[in-house]
């Protein structure tokens, strides 16, 4: 006989939940009065309280909050617990009364299959009592997160608040406590379609005086988004919600899309009213679109699912076998007009939510695919619309990794809508990097924006997910055939500040948000950039420096290995933008200082900073020189791009000293101790601005020196005399390596400063170096630069 063992009294539990159900109404006053959860007397939090204890929890309106919720969240997992019980007992009644009838029925004589059938009678009680345990686990989770909106939601949903489920959010007063399912939606829909096509007072009153209806929309929308972070589906309820706002909006021929016509066109409605209905309905459909989180693209409106994946191709088979030869333009034409309006829609939602993965890859294919007709046909969408499609579309991760790589986040292949064959990572590329968008490149460049942050999540997932995407990414664009596509785009730039038109100009000339976007993936991946894999560096120095080509890899824990021929090629993209550029430039000034500091401060000084960030400076004067150079070849006017990125970056990092508030620092040897990646970072410059602060003749052997002395000094080896002054910060009295701390006067004095450098040199030439180790000053200063010029010489052994 199957046996119970389950050790919970439902009757004990039942009391347990009535003793809850007594304790809500004696704090909300109410005393005597029953099923107050599950039947409230009033909508909101006031009107819940009894008159006569109303004014103090008006007053202490959190605490009493607190304690109905908790009331509400016992009764909710308790409710849970008993149903649960109740429904295991009966069905083990039932399994112990099939299974006595059974052997009772069978005699004395077993049946070949006897064992068998009567050890799926405890089968079927084991699976009654794992589903008993689930559901009380469930419920046990429900109470350890407390009285959570998720919480308070689940419990709705489940039916323990009653045939409502409100009292969450008559409780809290907060939408995010709110129970949705169909019959809300029905509401809102009626609403919408009553005011916006029959212009009904009534419903545009309920609109614009309740703006909690659109806003649950919403609400739903970012519940989708924390649901997905937190590996969860939204409730049944809530995907219904969302299903049905959308079914009893579809209208006339083109359905949903015709009802977002009359949206725009009504003349029922206010603007404020309109752009609300537009970001509500927006939302919704993103997250109705996401099948991480229970939704997906078949629960969509048919016309939007059909509007997403594009017009057919033309079939040149069908053609030539006597089939209609504009088909293809007639359909491209009447596919144009709901792509406009879908792009106009999904533009006005919220920037935080996103659609779902095949939602999202669908549409970035369907912009690579037909973007190049736009200039071919009439009658089809702009490069606006494309670019309000791609910014929507790329606020999903895992589409533009499937975009970039082919493959979703578990390592399987995409498989593209049958319209979208063609779309290959480095098609896709081509299609949107070549183009000259209207606004450079900004919606474009979302494609590969969330690699940086994935590289810095918290999750290392995430890292894992981001650096092999960049791996990905650097594969296809330094390949031979991808570097000519885009390297030289077939677009012309009239450069009016320098009067010169640049010929066949490069993707992120082009584009220069592109090479931004890039720019912040070189930065923040510092390490590989400056890394001496692929580079053969003799230590006894009889062999000259040179590289050799290594695989592009991701090792792990965040770590890559990248050719160095594809990190030239990288750092070329970028620079092929001036502001990028200096960036760079900048960056490399920085990670100098920061070389120095660390090889200076050390009394035992090692080859390994200078060489890195060598290595990191080489790569990126190799590419400025390149550029430069590729522009002279372009254009027979004179030009000034490298002194023009070499003002930029002048600007940059006078501005981390002049305008970025740095508490307690004084000198840049300290700002360096935060970190050179800290100090790239940050944004706020003005790079167009005047400064009299000129850091281009700051030469390595010039600080190098600078750092010397510096070092020299803290380790209290030795102290110069008066004839360094000038270098002092007048403040501290110490050698301050910022050069817009040097004077106070607005006149930078290069020949002063030169004069200093060279009395230092004469000071300390010949002394012993302060670590003890029998090496001279000179010999540690010289050991600085030369370990620092390898990457220059190694690279300057291929290119």
């Amino acid at each position: 006989m199957p046996k119970n063992e389950c050790d919970i009294d439902s009757g004990s539990v039942d009391s347990a939940r009535q003793d809850y159900d007594n304790l809500f109404s004696k704090i909300s006053g109410r005393s005597g009065e029953y099923n107050l959860i599950t039947e409230p007397v009033s909508f909101d939090f006031s009107g819940l309280v009894a008159e006569n204890l109303r004014s103090a929890a008006n007053e202490n309106q959190s605490a009493w909050q607190s304690s109905l919720s908790a009331c509400s969240l016992a009764f909710g997992v308790l409710s849970e617990v008993y149903e649960a019980v109740v429904e295991y007992d009966e069905k083990l009644d039932d399994i112990q009364a099939r299974y006595s009838s059974y052997v009772k029925n069978l005699g004395d004589t077993l049946q070949p299959d006897s064992i068998t059938v009567m050890q799926s009678f405890q089968t079927e009680a084991d699976t009654a009592l794992t589903n008993l345990r689930t559901r009380c686990d469930w419920a046990e989770e429900k109470l350890e997160s407390g009285a959570t909106p998720e919480s308070m939601r689940a419990l709705a949903a489940a039916g323990h608040f009653g045939e409502y489920g409100q009292i969450g959010y008559y409780i809290n007063e907060d939408l995010n406590y709110y129970h949705v399912d169909e019959t809300q939606a029905e509401t809102i829909a009626v609403h919408l379609r009553d005011g916006v096509l029959e212009g009904r007072g009534g419903s545009i009153e309920a609109l614009e005086d309740n703006p909690e209806l659109l806003a649950l929309i919403t609400n739903v929308a970012l519940r989708a988004n924390t649901a997905e972070r937190n590996g969860e589906k939204l409730t049944d309820g809530e995907i219904a919600f969302l299903e049905t706002i959308h079914d009893e909006l579809e209208i006339g021929e083109d359905g949903f899309l015709d009802f977002l016509d009359q949206v725009k066109s009504s003349e029922h409605i206010s603007d404020s009213l309109r752009e609300e209905i537009n970001r509500s309905l927006a939302n919704g459909t993103l997250a109705l679109s996401n099948e991480a989180v229970g939704g997906g693209v078949d629960l969509l409106p048919n016309d939007i699912q059909e509007t997403i994946i594009g017009p057919e191709g033309l079939d040149l088979n069908a053609v030539a076998n006597g089939g209609d030869s504009n088909k293809h333009l007639d359909d491209y034409r009447n596919w144009g007009p709901d792509f406009i309006k879908l792009g106009e829609y999904l533009s006005s939602s919220s920037p935080g939510v996103k659609g779902g993965t095949e939602f999202s890859a669908t549409l970035l294919a369907t912009t690579a695919v037909n973007i190049g007709l736009e200039e071919t046909y009439s009658g089809g969408p702009d490069e606006v619309t494309y670019q309000e499609i791609m910014n929507v579309a790329a606020r999903n991760p895992e589409a533009n990794n499937i975009m970039l790589t082919g493959e979703d986040f578990e390592g399987n292949s995409y498989e593209h809508h049958e319209r979208h064959e063609k779309v290959t990572p480095e098609y896709f590329l081509e299609s949107i990097y070549t183009r000259d968008w209207p606004d450079d490149g900004q919606a474009a460049s979302k494609v590969t924006d969330w690699i940086e942050i994935f590289q810095n999540s918290d999750d290392p997932e995430e890292v894992d997910q981001g650096s092999e995407a960049l791996i990905e990414l650097l594969d296809i664009i330094t390949s031979p055939e991808m570097e000519e596509i885009l390297g030289n785009t077939g677009h012309d730039i009239e450069d009016e500040d320098n009067d010169v038109i640049w010929r066949d100009v490069s993707f992120t000339n082009l584009n220069p948000e592109i090479a931004n976007s890039f720019a912040d993936i070189f930065l923040n991946n510092v390490e590989a950039m400056e890394s001496v894999a692929g580079f053969s560096i003799d230590p006894r120095g009889v062999a000259g420096p040179s590289i050799h080509e290594v695989e592009n890899k991701y090792m792990g824990d965040g770590l890559l290995q990248i050719d160095p021929m594809a990190r030239l090629i990288f750092a070329e993209y970028i620079v092929g933008n001036e502001q990028a550029a200096a960036r760079l430039e900048a960056a490399a000034y920085f990670r100098t200082e920061e070389a120095a500091a660390t090889y200076f401060g050390d009394s035992s000084p090692n080859v390994s900073s200078p060489r890195s960030a060598g290595i990191f400076n080489a790569i990126i004067e190799k590419a400025i020189e390149s550029e430069h150079q590729a522009r002279v070849d372009s254009t027979n006017a004179e030009i000034d791009y490298k002194n023009q990125v070499s003002s930029n970056s002048t600007d940059m990092v006078s501005a981390v000293f002049n305008e970025i508030p740095v508490p307690g620092v004084s000198t840049l040897s300290e700002l360096m101790k935060q970190g050179f990646k800290d100090v790239v970072k940050i944004d706020p410059v003005d790079v167009a601005r005047d400064t009299s602060s000129d850091i281009s003749v700051v030469a390595v052997n010039n600080r190098s020196t600078l750092h010397t002395a510096f070092a020299l000094e803290e380790s209290g080896e030795y102290e110069f005399g008066d004839e360094v002054d000038y270098l002092r910060d007048p403040k501290t009295g110490n050698i301050n390596l910022d050069p817009n701390h040097w004077i106070e006067d607005e006149n930078f004095d290069e020949v002063k400063y030169q004069d200093v450098i060279d009395f230092i040199r004469q000071e300390i030439s010949g002394g012993v170096w302060h670590g003890g180790e029998g090496k001279s000053v000179d010999t540690v200063t010289a050991e600085f630069r030369e370990f620092y010029k390898e990457g220059a010489e190694a690279l300057g052994s291929r290119t």
